[in-house]
């Protein structure tokens, strides 16, 4: 009897787990005052979403773009993508491959995701009642989870798979040492190297099926195959970056400095230390603009910050030997990662990445702590932290329908049908590549790309580019802000204008 319901409240605790991402979902709307039906692509305020749904809409369609993806017009050796690695959008191409791709399909897509994830996580883990509401109150504080759920930005893929690695990582470390499961051996590596091929970081994780492997079976070669895999994995990933992906604006700025290396070895080191050093400052500015003005960027860097000094601690006071080991690990992950991020990226804009790691950060204080006033401090860090950023509109608003912007957006995808942009009996894929005025304060409104047709490669432009090089672009099609200094360019030699909409307005070059 006892047994029975035992396993009754494991299945139960299973279903509130997996529905908590829908549950959240609804809690966010409500909080927004809005129903999950009005929520509206187009009105979202990140740039790349846009990008990155057009790119899996012309997979969806045409098996890849038919023009390119980039920056400047860089395009990619092989395909037509953009700067995201192609294994970012195999959860969404096979999505929109079954069930097709509308503005609606990244929120579905994303909710199915998180939901299979969390499902998997409470079958290998099966917490308890007490861990389950714990992992249900810093879910729901993190907001930002789910605010990325409402967005079509590959980070729920990435979430997801940490996740589903931790948990199978749990349940791998919770047998008997005379146990031995290949099955878990297998998972944990292919885990890594997904992870791996989407941000290079992911290559310590093989330290976790590598530390497996050894204490089930003592050899020393496991050692070199575990190095063979990882270095494997790592390599994998730059030929995808080089070969498959374009680069983009970073990435260019990146190549001068190697190409700076080539001429004066010593200059990209010092360049590196010098952001080494200054890393420290550029991470505290970020929380005081989180703790002052509230940003959601600065709080996530506080909480990633309150990881660290959370797993110094457990490191210092765990007296068992195994979880000892395990929080280790955590703590040079969590450094290491923090310490690529602030010298190899922009930190304004790393915080979206680094959200993973906070994200995964919750499971481990339910999971691994026992110390229920250390949870509870956690948790109201976590709700301070939602409390003090809540009106960061930028990033947890919503984007919710209107009239005006579905009404702009149907009129410009009109005009562009009727225009028949794309060309299916080219070879030359600039003849289906529209190029876009990007700039950050004064530019055109990036959301009317949403009209565009599916199979149109875009690739985004400083204004200062287009201007200087109007009548060498390769592209065939350009979009400009209207009344801008490239538009009277256009009207000035007389371009074909096929459609103007919003503020943009929509020009053949050749």
């Amino acid at each position: 009897m006892e047994k029975k319901r035992d396993r009754h409240e494991m299945i139960f605790l299973t279903v509130i787990l997996t529905l908590t991402p829908a549950f959240a979902c609804m809690l966010a709307t409500l909080a927004s005052d809005m129903r999950i039906s009005e929520f509206y692509l187009p009105n979202s305020g990140w740039k790349d979403e846009v990008f990155f749904y057009k790119m899996i809409e012309a997979i969806s369609k045409y098996n890849q773009p038919l023009g390119y993806f980039g920056h400047a017009e860089s395009f990619a050796q092989i395909g037509h993508l953009g700067s995201w690695s192609p294994f970012f959008l195999f959860f969404y191409v096979l999505y929109g491959k079954i069930f097709g791709w509308t503005l609606f399909s990244p929120f579905i897509c994303n909710l199915i995701i998180m939901t299979i994830a969390m499902f998997l996580f409470a079958y290998f883990v099966c917490p308890n009642k007490i861990q389950t509401i714990e992992i249900i109150i810093l879910y729901v504080c993190g907001f930002i989870f789910t605010r990325y759920i409402f967005s079509c930005i590959p980070e729920v893929p990435v979430y997801a798979l940490a996740l589903i690695f931790f948990g199978v990582s749990v349940k791998a470390f919770r047998q008997k040492d005379e146990d031995k499961k290949t099955s878990y051996l297998v998972a944990l590596n292919l885990l890594a190297c997904y992870l791996t091929l989407l941000h290079p970081y992911g290559v310590f994780l093989f330290f976790v099926p590598g530390t497996y492997w050894y204490q089930k079976c003592g050899k020393k070669q496991v050692k070199y195959a575990q190095f063979a895999i990882a270095v494997f994995s790592f390599i994998l990933y730059f030929a995808v970056i080089k070969y498959f992906c374009t680069a983009d604006f970073s990435d260019m700025f990146r190549e001068y400095l190697f190409n700076r290396f080539s001429r004066d070895p010593m200059y990209i080191f010092v360049y590196l230390w010098q952001k080494l050093l200054a890393s420290p400052g550029f991470i505290w500015q970020q929380i005081k603009y989180g703790l002052f003005d509230g940003t959601a960027s600065g709080m996530q860097y506080l909480l990633f910050v309150v990881a660290i000094c959370y797993f110094m601690i457990m490191c210092w006071q765990c007296k068992e030997k195994r979880k000892k080991k395990f929080f280790v690990f955590c703590l040079w992950y969590w450094f290491l990662a923090l310490l690529g991020y602030t010298v190899f990226n922009e930190i304004e804009i790393g915080f979206r990445h680094i959200s993973a790691f906070v994200f995964v950060f919750i499971f481990i204080v339910a999971i691994m702590d026992d110390h229920r006033i250390r949870k509870i401090g956690i948790a109201l860090i976590f709700l301070g932290a939602i409390c003090i950023s809540r009106n960061d509109y930028d990033t947890y608003k919503i984007p919710v329908y209107t009239e005006e912007k579905a009404s702009e957006l149907q009129k410009g995808a009109q005009a562009l049908q009727n225009a028949q942009i794309l060309d299916f009996d080219t070879d030359n894929a600039w003849d289906n590549t529209v190029v876009f005025e990007y700039e950050t304060l004064w530019g055109a409104d990036f959301t009317y790309l949403y009209a565009l047709p599916g199979g149109v490669g875009i690739n985004s432009c400083y204004s200062s580019h287009v201007e200087s090089f109007l009548s060498g672009l390769e592209s065939r099609y350009l979009i400009t802000k209207i009344d801008d200094e490239a538009d009277h360019m256009c009207q000035k030699v007389k371009k074909e204008r096929l459609a103007e909409y919003g503020d943009v307005h929509v020009w053949k070059l050749r």
